[in-house]
């Protein structure tokens, strides 16, 4: 663990940009324990290969972030003394590792500072964590963020402050573990000596990774039966599917039986209770092209120029009369 780190007070960076460090926003992504990010997702973040943000996920992150004063308010009348907020830490020994702490705050009846991290929760997500004070409360992904920033500031604790709604808040202690903390930061230093540096992406880890990331070859063909699991697998998911077909069959055979009952109805009961519904949605729109152009002047080439090409969907299907 590092001893001394230098350090400024920032703006945190556009989350649609690259930041070519490895941030504790990075960390549970890289380790692999990360809900939301991959760590073929976290290179790219950090090279800055990622798309611009739309404007809609742009002030979704404003608004986090303006909910931050509201959280060090919280924090004040838990009976913390918040002392700085939104500092950025330069590791002394690697400088591509780098902490953006939310809060340096002293805990009630404690001397010295702890380092904290907001985060605001929907009420329904409440129950990924714990109960508050446990220091093992706050979810995996959260517990390694607040690590990676004891790491870097050399401090010996910290803690996660969860805003539940504006209503209810929890804290999770978290005391720095040398040997968790220096592994780590030594998958980390392979990560950026392994990945970053040379410009070679890690393996995708998920299927949206192969979605976003990886360029279909249609050319490309593999046989199943040189890997004996991925021959496995197939044979589960053909085997799996023609049991779902017939038993989606089965259910759409009861389903036209109970329209032909219902008839004009839009509502069956059972026992007095609504229990199947059968109701037209409302009427939607739809633009007619043709006859926009006809009553613009324009032609429907030249209409065409201000359509935009989406790339198409990858359906995952069995060939038609293949069978195992």
């Amino acid at each position: 663990m590092t001893a001394t780190a230098s350090s400024t007070v920032f703006a945190p960076p556009d989350p649609g940009h690259g930041r070519y460090y490895i941030g504790g926003a990075n960390i549970a992504g890289i380790l692999g324990v990360s809900p939301y990010s991959t760590p073929l997702e976290e290179y790219h973040r950090i090279v800055g290969d990622t798309p611009e943000i739309n404007e809609e996920t742009r002030r979704f992150f404003a608004r986090r972030k303006s909910l931050e004063p509201f959280a060090a308010e919280v924090l004040r009348q838990r009976g913390f003394t918040v002392q700085v907020q939104n500092r950025r830490y330069t590791d002394a020994e690697f400088p591509f590792f780098k902490a953006e702490i939310d809060a340096e705050a002293l805990p009630p009846g404690e001397h010295g500072p702890a380092n904290g991290e907001f985060k605001s929760v929907h009420p329904m997500a409440a129950a990924e964590w714990g109960e508050d004070g446990d220091p093992d409360g706050a979810p995996v992904h959260v517990q390694a963020q607040c690590l990676w920033g004891l790491g870097v500031t050399g401090r010996d604790r910290g803690f996660a402050m969860a805003a539940i709604g504006f209503d209810e808040s929890r804290v999770y202690p978290q005391l720095a573990e040398a040997e968790l903390i220096g592994d780590m930061r030594a998958r980390a230093r392979e990560f950026w000596e392994q990945h970053v540096l040379p410009r070679v992406p890690p393996e995708p880890t998920s299927v949206g990774d192969i979605l976003r990331w990886v360029e279909p070859d249609p050319n490309k063909v593999i046989e199943a039966t040189d890997d004996p699991d991925l021959f496995a697998a197939v044979r589960s998911y053909i085997a799996g599917k023609e049991a779902l077909k017939h038993a989606e069959d089965e259910v759409e055979a009861v389903r036209a039986k109970i329209k032909l009952v219902m008839r004009d109805a839009t509502t069956l009961t059972v026992e007095g209770r609504p229990a199947l519904t059968w109701k037209p949605n409302r009427d939607s729109k739809r633009t007619d092209w043709k006859g926009l152009a006809e009553h613009t002047g324009y032609t429907t080439d030249e209409l065409e120029q201000f359509s935009k090409v989406q790339s198409g969907a990858r359906p995952f299907c069995i060939k038609r009369g293949f069978s195992l």
